[in-house]
C-alpha cells in the first residue's frame, strides 16, 4: 500500500464544502490503495490555533489519517509507525514554543509534572534539540569570508556566541536558545536578521549558501536537524525564498519538518509553492549525501 502525506493546508482544503467530492474520492481509496499519515509537524501547526476550531479541524483530520502516526528514530535513522489517534497524541503533546523556554542546564527540572507513560513524547525531543544545539556548537565551521563580513558589517554573530572572550560551552547554548526563542516570540526580529544575512550574502549568493550547505551536512547532528537547517539556509536564495510578509520563524520551522517527513511517504501533496521548491531541492541534496 503507497502512502500519503498532507500538508496541513491540504487538509484546510478539503475541509471545504466545494472539495466534498475530492474529499470523498480520497477517503474511497483509504485503507485499500493509500494510507494517509500524519506527523509531529501536523500537531505543532493545530497549537497554532488559538480557538476551539482545532477541535473540529482533529475530528476531521482523524477521520481521514486515522491512526496512522509516523515518527522519525534517530537511533536507527529511519521512519516508524506508532499508531495513534491524532486526537489523543494532541493532548499529550508538548508546546511546541515549549522547547525554548526551558532551563536545559538544569536538567532535573524538566522532569517536573512529567509521568513515566510520557518520557518518549515529553523528554526524548527536548533531549534530541539540547544535544543536537551542543553538536553544531562543537562542529560550528564558517566560511572565513563569511566570518569575516558577518563580523565587520553587523553584530549577527554575537546572538549565537557570545562577544566576550572564551565563553563556555553553557554560555554559548544559552545564547543561541535565546535567540531561537526571540524569533519565535518576535516576528520583526527573525525578518531583520534575514535581511542583513542575505544583504551580507549579496546577490549573487549560491556559492556562499551552498558552502554553508555543505558546511551544515558535515557536522554531527542527527538527519532531521541537519534537514531543517538545511532548509532555512536555502531560504537565502531569492527565487524559492519566502516573502517578508508571510515570514515566521515558527512556520518555517514547521514547513521544514513537514519537508522532512514527507520523505517517510511515496507521495507529499501541498499546494505551498515555495515549499514544494525547497523540499524538491533538499531532497538532492539529501540523495547526494
Amino acid at each position: 500500500m503507497e502512502t500519503v502525506y498532507f500538508d496541513s493546508q491540504i487538509f484546510r482544503e478539503l475541509k471545504k464544502e466545494e472539495n466534498k467530492s475530492l474529499l470523498d474520492k480520497i477517503l474511497k481509496l483509504k485503507n485499500d490503495k493509500l494510507e494517509y499519515v500524519y506527523f509531529d509537524a501536523h500537531i505543532y501547526d493545530l497549537q497554532n490555533d488559538k480557538t476551539d476550531k482545532k477541535i473540529e479541524d482533529l475530528k476531521f483530520m482523524s477521520n481521514i489519517v486515522e491512526n496512522n502516526y509516523m515518527l522519525f528514530d534517530i537511533n536507527t535513522n529511519s521512519f516508524i509507525k506508532n499508531e495513534t489517534n491524532i486526537e489523543n497524541n494532541y493532548n499529550r503533546f508538548y508546546d511546541f514554543n515549549s522547547l525554548f523556554s526551558l532551563d536545559y542546564f538544569n536538567i532535573f527540572n524538566l522532569f517536573n509534572n512529567i509521568q513515566y507513560g510520557e518520557i518518549d513524547t515529553e523528554l526524548n525531543p527536548l533531549f534530541e534539540l539540547l544535544n543536537n544545539i551542543l553538536q553544531i556548537i562543537k562542529n560550528l565551521k564558517i566560511p572565513l569570508n563569511f566570518e569575516y563580513r558577518l563580523f565587520k558589517e553587523n553584530d549577527f554573530m554575537q546572538k549565537f556566541i557570545p562577544h566576550y572572550y572564551n565563553p563556555t560551552i553553557g554560555e554559548i547554548a544559552t545564547t543561541t536558545n535565546n535567540t531561537l526563542k526571540n524569533y519565535f516570540e518576535n516576528i520583526k526580529s527573525y525578518r531583520e536578521d534575514r535581511k542583513d544575512i542575505k544583504n551580507i550574502l549579496g546577490n549573487n549568493n549560491k556559492d556562499m549558501v551552498y558552502k554553508s550547505i555543505n558546511n551544515i551536512l558535515k557536522l554531527d547532528i542527527d538527519i532531521k536537524f541537519k534537514f531543517i537547517a538545511i532548509y532555512n539556509m536555502l531560504d537565502m536564495l531569492s527565487e524559492i525564498s519566502e516573502k517578508t510578509s508571510k515570514l515566521k520563524y515558527r512556520n518555517m520551522t514547521i514547513d521544514a519538518m513537514h519537508s522532512f517527513n514527507s520523505m517517510s511517504s511515496d507521495y507529499f501533496i501541498t499546494n505551498d509553492n515555495k515549499l514544494m521548491l525547497k523540499s524538491k531541492e533538499l531532497y538532492k541534496i539529501i540523495m547526494r549525501t
